[in-house]
């Protein structure tokens, strides 16, 4: 997840923080330090869940389509060899770090229920087109291959207190052990597990672990990390931890699909069978340092890369990410960063400086954010907003008028019902008509095809429903009230102006629980953005909010089980323990209205569903905890393991005690430690004393000049936007009926209209 379309952006604006990843095949597993092929690394840390996802979903290779994972243990297997081949590209001197994503503050509850209901729908749409895909290939005579029973059929059980993640993080042990008993490149080096029942989110358990051995004296500020992720937010992350050797290693997204383009045909889905690349933290710092070159002087204030890099970070937050919707206007697709940081530069004088004073953040009663520098940069960005909203409308009326001259053509002309797909085909050989190698051809032809179908109901644009009138028309007179009416159900001027107040100053907390989360992790584990939307930018005006009033109660995690109940949609209920599913499908639960298996969806401004704001109603955790308690005692003793907060563990091979003949959990060879990974209590937002600062690569002329902003341009390059809040079931399934009764309706806080009143 994290900033949407964030990785594409800066690796096309910055194209020299990433660098192409040498694989290595089995063998010399002796190798180390210099003789590796992507160089020294004395730490490596696994992202896991960003390895354990595309085992439940992918058909992109041959072995996925022919012959994919249906079990568990295959998705430990395809794990491990994942793990493996990450390690042979790394070789870590010192360290391995393996996390697990465990229950995530409550910020971000809102993100993750969203995201499973909507997967929940997808699946229900993904099963129809395949049976009635199948249904035509037996009319035509097509044979497929039969689909298999599966344990993987639903992605959501990949959630702490499920009994897919307990197993794998046993299963985690059990792999570490024979490594470290068997594996000659293993035998020196720490490995530290973090499994789903640790709280908190794997990449921030990761930067936790980093920033606490920062803070000892005895760490060597050289030290050199590799984290595997797919998260964008590891960029902010890497940037916010001010280590100079960082490198986030992943997978290249865009060489495997120009391989797919090219119909090569990867047999495996695991690392050592596809490209990848490192990003850089140090090279991005370069760009920064000549990008964002700001008149600091004139202030008395000299340039600082360690200030700009923390207002990078900052300003990146305004385009949405998990915790907080972004700003209406502020669009990654559409070149918002660029425009950004533009005005960061023209305005810095006018800010009075920096945005952010991360050093600050745990200081009390400290002012570490610049609240008047900041309504003064978002002033300047509101500027904009009403040439933007009017650039897209321009957009989302030629992109509507095109699509319905095609689907008049499509009428009038007939089309081509053939299947098409766009799925790479086998290599068999010489042409043959052997029944095995046409039914693997219908196969690869079969799910190409479905997936061509599930891609063009992804698209609104091709489903009528969503084509009626914008309610607010954002380009046109009266927009920033009639925002506020639609969007939060604001019926009089004082109800706009009760709200707007609110969402700023709701908005602003968010801004500063998110920096503590990124700089000094979880500060509080109960608090959420309370809203579905973003105000806009020129409605902050906010200079006169005092920091102080953001104070922030820490709490405690909750329980695994009580999250999962929380964050699942109905369908996925087999996922809970047997007495905790009632609560979520019983009619006589009191709670079973957070659950519904229909709800709103708003696509304003949006092309895809996957890109859909989900305004399900928010979780009373109180409510939950009270409902769970009660059901505690029918846990089993296994539910009950599932459900407990759990330490983190160290492994290491002795080097004092002889092996054994064969690797056991209990082999005494083998040391394993509770260990305690917390948050430093000071902070050092800064580059450490000592460090060997790479040798630049970047030149001045590597910079390019933004000569004409998107909404400047005569082109179009993203979506319009339109309004349209319609129900999950009818903007899956298409219908043309958008009536709903107002009770049903939820505002902008995710409660039923009927509340407001």
């Amino acid at each position: 997840m994290g900033i949407p379309s964030f990785y594409k952006w800066l690796v096309g604006k910055y194209p020299k923080i990433v660098v192409d990843a040498a694989m290595e095949e089995e063998g010399n597993e002796t190798r180390k330090g210099n003789n590796t092929p992507n160089g020294v690394f004395h730490n490596l840390y696994i992202d896991m869940n960003g390895i354990i996802h595309p085992y439940f979903h992918s058909v992109e290779t041959a072995t996925a389509v022919l012959h994919p994972p249906t079990t568990y243990d295959d998705v430990f297997s395809a794990v491990f060899d994942s793990v493996d081949a990450i390690f042979r590209m790394i070789r870590p001197t010192k360290l391995v770090f393996l996390a697990l994503d465990g229950v995530a503050p409550r910020a971000k509850m809102n993100s993750q229920r969203a995201a499973r209901f909507q997967r929940a729908k997808q699946a229900e749409i993904t099963e129809e087109e395949e049976e009635k895909l199948r249904r035509q290939y037996r009319s035509q005579g097509k044979t497929v291959y039969a689909k298999k029973e599966t344990m993987l059929g639903d992605r959501n059980i990949i959630a702490p207190g499920t009994v897919f993640m307990h197993k794998i993080g046993t299963a985690l042990e059990h792999y570490i052990h024979l490594h470290l008993y068997s594996d000659p490149g293993w035998k020196d080096v720490k490995v530290i597990l973090s499994d789903s029942n640790v709280p908190g989110e794997g990449e921030h358990k990761i930067m936790t672990y980093i920033r606490q051995q920062r803070s000892f004296t005895s760490y060597d500020p050289n030290t050199k990390h590799c984290v595997y992720s797919s998260d964008a937010d590891l960029i902010m992350l890497g940037l916010a931890s001010h280590e100079i050797h960082f490198s986030i290693l992943q997978e290249d997204f865009s060489r495997n699909n120009a391989d797919n383009q090219m119909g090569k045909c990867k047999e495996s889905i695991s690392p050592q069978s596809k490209p990848h690349q490192f990003l850089n933290i140090w090279t991005l710092r370069e760009y920064l340092k000549l990008e964002m070159k700001t008149p600091g002087s004139t202030l008395g204030l000299e340039f600082d890369i360690e200030r700009v890099v923390d207002d990078f970070v900052f300003m990146s937050l305004f385009a949405g990410n998990d915790f907080l919707p972004g700003i209406p206007s502020i669009d990654v697709f559409e070149g918002a960063l660029d425009l950004l940081m533009n005005i960061y530069k023209e305005e810095f004088i006018n800010m009075g400086g920096y945005l952010v004073n991360t050093s600050l953040l745990l200081a009390k009663e400290a002012r570490y954010m610049n609240l008047e520098g900041l309504e003064k940069f978002l002033f300047a960005a509101g500027k904009f907003e009403l040439m933007i909203f009017a650039k897209r409308e321009k957009r989302r009326q030629s992109i509507t008028n095109r699509f319905l001259r095609n689907r008049i053509d499509k009428t009038t002309l007939g089309s081509d019902n053939l299947p098409r797909h766009d799925h790479p085909t086998p290599m068999l050989g010489q042409k043959s008509h052997s029944k095995e190698e046409v039914i693997v051809e219908n196969t690869f032809e079969f799910w190409g095809t479905l997936k061509n179908n599930l891609r063009e109901k992804d698209d609104l644009f091709r489903n009528i429903a969503t084509l009626d009138s914008d309610k607010i028309k954002l380009d046109q007179p009266g927009w920033e009230n009639r925002y506020y009416q639609v969007k939060f159900l604001a019926e009089t001027m004082e109800d706009i102006i009760d709200i707007r107040r609110d969402v700023i100053e709701k908005y602003t907390e968010s801004l500063s629980w998110i920096l503590h989360y990124y700089y000094a992790g979880v500060c509080s584990w109960d608090w959420f953005y309370s809203y579905h939307y973003a105000p806009f930018a020129s409605d902050m005006k906010i200079k006169n909010l005092s920091l102080s009033k953001f104070e922030f109660r820490l709490g405690v995690p909750p329980k695994p089980l009580d999250r999962l109940l929380a964050v699942l949609p109905p369908q996925s209920s087999h996922a809970l323990p047997r007495c905790y599913q009632s609560l979520m499908t019983s009619e006589d639960s009191p709670i079973s209205d957070l659950f519904p298996f229909d709800y709103k969806v708003d696509a304003c401004g949006k092309r895809f569903l996957r890109q859909v704001i989900v305004k399900l109603p928010f979780i009373d955790e109180e409510l939950i905890v009270k409902e769970t308690t009660k059901m505690e005692t029918f846990l089993s003793e296994n539910e009950k393991d599932r459900n407990k907060v759990a330490e983190v563990l160290q492994f290491t091979r002795r080097s004092d005690v002889v092996a054994t003949a064969v690797a056991d959990d209990d082999d005494p060879l083998i040391s394993i430690d509770n260990i305690k990974i917390q948050e430093p209590e000071k902070l050092n937002p800064r580059i450490l004393n000592g460090v060997d600062v790479p040798l630049e690569i970047i030149a001045p002329n590597d910079i390019r000049e933004i000569l004409v902003f998107w909404h400047e341009s005569g082109s179009f390059g993203r979506q319009g936007c339109f309004n349209n809040t319609m129900s999950s079931n009818e903007i899956f399934k298409g219908s043309s009926s958008g009536y709903h009764s107002r009770s049903n309706i939820s505002d902008g806080r995710g409660r039923a209209a009927r509340n407001l009143r």
